[in-house]
């Protein structure tokens, strides 16, 4: 065994779907069904395709869609996983199988998440429809085909060419 020889500078960063900065949380539990359980990915938007009712049917909620927004897969630390396929029981996954409880957050001053392109502070966020992937997108463009805008939604540390960022959300769901 070598010791070590080097010292990195930065810091390592987030992790997708934690609550990163401090303030208000609106969070709500939701069983997790979509169309390919392969789009169950933390950090990813989603949709509820009902808000309960007095009868105490549960909140059922599928990755991107085009129903009421429902929030960020988050809480990455409060699933149980059974690995994967490729890599065994035990190796690390962010994706959830269908039928998963899950926090889908719609309200919070910063949730870490990933994203698909380029985006600096003060961008909106947009997710793709078929996946729920976000994306950012300059304050007042036009959203991109088969997207939807996240009302509400911005990122509000750090600008990337892709990958780790802070969003804010401030929505208002039918939740």
């Amino acid at each position: 065994m070598s010791l070590q020889s080097s010292v990195n500078i930065d810091m390592a960063f987030g992790v997708i779907g934690e609550v990163f900065l401090d303030g208000g949380l609106r969070a709500t539990p939701a069983i997790i069904v979509s169309g390919s359980a392969a789009n169950n990915i933390i950090g990813r938007a989603f949709t509820v395709s009902n808000g309960g009712d007095s009868s105490g049917d549960a909140i059922t909620a599928a990755a991107g869609g085009t129903g009421v927004f429902g929030g960020i897969l988050a809480n990455p630390k409060e699933y149980t996983t059974s690995g994967t396929t490729a890599g065994g029981t035990l190796a690390a996954t962010i994706t959830l199988p269908n039928y998963t409880v899950g926090t889908l957050v719609n309200a919070t001053a910063g949730i870490v998440i990933t994203l698909a392109g380029a985006a600096d502070v003060g961008y909106w966020v947009e997710f793709v429809q078929a996946t729920g992937v976000l994306n950012a997108i300059a304050a007042g463009a036009t959203v991109t085909a088969g997207s939807t805008i996240i009302k509400g939604a911005r990122i509000e540390r750090y600008d990337v060419s892709s990958g780790l960022a802070v969003m804010s959300l401030n929505t208002v769901t039918a939740t």
